[in-house]
């Protein structure tokens, strides 16, 4: 299993308060101040190229998510409609699954290059991946030739 390491994303306290704000002023499907009812699921990964961060948003389609990057805020949100049968279709039992608006927000590290960041919805699964800028060559010695 790969290293967890959570201190690049464990959000200062001013981070944290700026997305809430920034979540607040989205409301649902961005239309301005409202709730949210549900967060979705999300891993994040790194690889030495990449950070990559993979949202569970089941049975959603493109139009019903948005992704913005704002500095190096990241926010996906969206609404899941529940869609009621109106013809005395099934009468419910039991209803688990999460509708309504949703938002997941990240303050992305430092080091990291938001113009580039690509997004892919497949199989319920939004992958998002944020390119790290390449980085200087290490401060080395350098041999002078006599």
């Amino acid at each position: 299993m790969g290293k967890l390491n959570r201190n690049l994303w464990m959000f200062a306290e001013e981070d944290r308060e700026r997305l809430d704000r920034l979540l607040r002023e989205r409301g649902p499907m961005g239309g301005g101040e409202g709730a949210y009812v549900w967060q979705p699921q999300a891993d994040v990964l790194e690889t030495e190229a990449e950070w990559v961060i993979q949202i569970e948003l089941p049975g959603l389609t493109l139009d019903e998510v948005v992704l913005e990057v704002t500095g190096r805020d990241l926010v996906v949100y969206g609404e899941r409609r529940f869609v009621k049968d109106a013809g005395g279709g099934p009468a419910y039992h039991t209803l688990e699954r999460s509708y309504g608006p949703f938002a997941r927000g990240f303050v992305l590290p430092k080091g990291l290059d938001a113009a580039a960041v690509r997004a892919v919805l497949r199989d319920g699964l939004l992958t998002v991946t944020v390119p790290k800028r390449p980085q200087a060559p290490a401060a080395r010695q350098i041999p002078i030739a006599d």
